[in-house]
């Protein structure tokens, strides 16, 4: 009887341990996509001298989610900035979009805002490009169809080295359902967002690491194969992941005729310094939508 026990009091004392590490891994985690999403956010304030300014403002979605009661539950139970910061309610994104058309800004394609930018003439108007990140399954099933019926254009950064996966708490879109849609639609248009160049290394974006140069080349590459064996597509777009990269890293893709894109507060105007390295392009969240959309909206 004694030996029985004692045998339950290891089961217990195993279990207890089991709980703990289990505990341990999942704050670990939940901290590694808390510091992610602060580090994705866009940074700076909207510069005070481009409000009201004509121009190109590149939008940033990360999830367009349903507003049901799921998605209430989950914001009040969770603290994930996953959730919160990450995400749009379909009603809230069909709203914006009705926000931009009533202040008449004009969304137009990446393609039509870079033959703008290349012309080199004066801005007469606000144009607003739609882009979306990551390529997860919330933007192909409440965002897609809207923008769809609208016949609104958008740009999607696809990390090619995550297509399918679980990654980060969200689902990632599957290569079969990404190449539907590029072979129906006429308004999407593909670009880069790294092949597994998104992460953080002690909370600094991988692409910031001067000795990461040779291994982003070959990431790159990587990409490249991946959207021409996938999607018979090449592309000249690269998002940088949490909106930054090195001064080497931009000047390869700029000499490799790529636009590149940051995720600072601002727009592309007139003044020629917009348009000079990695573009600005705002993440859009209720603060960043209030501070710098509706401020630059006339």
């Amino acid at each position: 009887m004694k030996n029985i026990k004692n045998g339950w009091h290891i089961v217990y004392i195993l279990i207890f341990v089991v709980a703990v590490l289990c505990s341990i891994k999942l704050a670990y985690s939940q901290k590694v996509i808390d510091n992610e999403s602060k580090s994705e956010l866009s940074t700076r304030s909207f510069p005070k001298n481009q409000e009201k300014r004509n121009g190109i403002q590149i939008l940033c979605y990360h999830r367009i989610v349903k507003d049901n009661s799921l998605t209430n539950v989950t914001k009040k139970l969770s603290n994930n900035d996953q959730i919160h910061e990450y995400s749009v309610t379909l009603p809230t994104f069909k709203h914006q979009i009705k926000t931009l058309k009533q202040h008449h800004a004009r969304i137009i394609s990446m393609k039509t805002a870079e033959m703008m930018m290349k012309s080199g003439k004066k801005f007469k108007h606000q144009y607003v490009v739609i882009t979306f990140d990551d390529c997860d399954q919330t933007i192909f099933e409440n965002a897609v169809p809207f923008l769809e019926q609208q016949g609104i254009p958008y740009t999607m950064f696809i990390v090619t080295g995550q297509v399918g996966n679980y990654n980060r708490g969200n689902q990632m879109e599957n290569w079969s359902k990404i190449q539907s849609l590029n072979k129906k639609s006429k308004l999407v248009t593909f670009g880069f967002h790294s092949n597994n160049f998104h992460y953080l290394v002690d909370n600094k974006p991988a692409l910031t690491l001067p000795e990461n140069y040779q291994a982003f080349k070959k990431d790159l590459h990587e990409s490249q194969e991946k959207f021409q064996n996938k999607l018979h597509i090449k592309s000249n777009l690269y998002a940088y992941p949490y909106g930054k990269a090195t001064d080497r890293i931009q000047d390869y893709l700029q000499k490799h005729g790529y636009v590149t894109f940051s995720l600072n507060m601002g727009i592309i105007d007139n003044d020629r310094d917009t348009k000079k390295g990695a573009l600005p392009r705002i993440m859009v969240t209720n603060k960043s939508w209030k501070q710098g959309v509706l401020k630059w909206l006339r």
